[in-house]
């Protein structure tokens, strides 16, 4: 979904207010948030890119950006782009840059869910971001809905056992995911088998294994080729959440982006890779590698992320990437 709705002409002007948004709490990691911004929009269409160092000499206002960008989707967008790039943000105002998005989203009249995570990420509230990251996020809006779960706590193991790890076997999907071991050679169902078994995956369903939530995404993995390294888990989420109209579709992609920079506490010290993902983000093949992964979402026919792949695992892959336009 990311720039779905921004028209055409106006993508100019709304990169160069994200970049003069961001300049103006000074990022010690400046050329890696160019980067990201540079790989969001060059996936839409190619245009000069405006580094933050010349963003001084460009007036765009807020006033002149909510002229522009008239209907709440496009407006969204925006702010889609501002909490991507401030998920990836290092500098000593991180809480001032939170403020300001959440001002321009009052400014635009939209209550918008990357805002939580904006808030908390500021607060440097890392266990609560990341519960919120999984209960906005397109696959588990639906379990929060019960009551025993609207509660959970932030801490991860618990909302990694209740969202993702399978804690109590799940019957169904056990017997859904030992099927696809018969499913037919070159079959989409075969891969996903050959992916968990190759990765040496526990089967989801089983205690330890994935859950139904987790096991969805791993669809996308198949279906689009991707690795589970880190470039290769940023490409899938951007794949899926850019051929979706899901809510929360983004926080996918964003949430991503948010644990590769340590903005999320998930259990593992990530600092030693934080400098190696940045120096990656400015790598040429890295920005081609999730640029190509954007466009083949938005060239999606489907929503993948409300496909039932269970349904259509006997078919033979490569049709349906044709039907899907993959």
């Amino acid at each position: 979904m990311l720039l779905r709705h921004i028209p055409k002409e106006h993508l100019n002007e709304t990169e160069y207010y994200c970049i003069k948004t961001l300049s103006e709490f000074k990022p010690t990691n400046e050329e890696s948030i160019e980067h990201l911004i540079k790989i969001i929009f060059n996936a839409t269409q190619d245009f000069e890119f405006v580094s933050l160092k010349d963003s001084n000499n460009i007036c765009i206002s807020l006033e002149s950006i909510s002229r522009k960008l008239q209907t709440q989707n496009e407006r969204h967008e925006l702010i889609e782009i501002l909490v991507s790039a401030e998920a990836n943000y290092r500098g000593k105002n991180i809480e001032g840059l939170a403020a300001q998005i959440e001002n321009i989203a009052t400014y635009l009249n939209l209550d918008d869910d990357c805002l939580s995570l904006s808030r908390n990420i500021a607060k440097q509230s890392k266990d609560k971001a990341y519960e919120d990251w999984i209960r906005h996020n397109w696959s588990t809006n639906n379990q929060f809905e019960d009551s025993g779960q609207k509660q959970i706590t932030a801490r991860f193991h618990d909302v990694l056992s209740k969202t993702i790890i399978v804690h109590k076997e799940d019957d169904e999907l056990i017997t859904k995911m030992k099927g696809l071991s018969t499913a037919p050679a070159n079959s989409i169902g075969q891969k996903l088998w050959a992916f968990i078994q190759d990765h040496h995956f526990t089967l989801p369903g089983l205690y330890g294994g994935a859950s139904s939530t987790l096991q969805r995404h791993d669809w996308i993995h198949v279906i689009g080729d991707y690795e589970t390294d880190f470039i290769g888990e940023l490409e899938c989420a951007a794949f899926g959440a850019t051929s979706s109209n899901e809510p929360g579709a983004n926080l996918w992609f964003i949430g991503m982006i948010a644990m590769m920079a340590g903005q999320f506490d998930i259990g593992t010290d990530m600092s030693n890779m934080q400098e190696t993902i940045n120096v990656n983000f400015k790598d040429s093949q890295i920005q081609k590698r999730l640029t190509k992964a954007i466009k083949r979402g938005k060239g999606s026919k489907v929503d993948l992320l409300s496909i039932d792949f269970f349904e259509i695992s006997h078919e033979p892959i490569d049709e349906i990437k044709d039907r899907f336009g993959i």
